[in-house]
């Protein structure tokens, strides 16, 4: 059941582990600093008392976008429709003759 395999695997593991264990010892700081940059960056409460004030900012550009892109799909449906009307073939006026 045991190979000679096995053993040369679990040697290999036990060192990667003690090597990434003794890395992470000493870049402990840094580590835990990104994890709490990355949590800010994604607006998690870690209080647990409801939004912060950096989401309510946040919230209020988001408006801000909002009613931009809004402005700019208005702008763009009236240009769709006006490029319709102009490509619409337009029938001859009767003529008299």
């Amino acid at each position: 059941m045991f190979s000679k395999d096995f053993f040369i695997g679990l040697a290999a593991g036990a060192v990667a582990g003690v090597f990434g264990h003794r890395l992470y010892q000493a870049n402990r700081q840094a580590i835990l600093d990104s994890f709490d940059s990355l949590a800010r960056k994604c607006n998690f409460d870690q209080g647990g008392q409801g939004a912060s004030p950096q989401a309510a900012l946040n919230l209020e550009e988001l408006e801000k976008q909002k009613e931009h892109l809004e402005d700019l799909i208005a702008e763009e449906k009236a240009r769709a429709a006006a490029s319709e009307t102009a490509a619409a073939p337009e029938t001859p006026a009767a003529n008299p003759a």
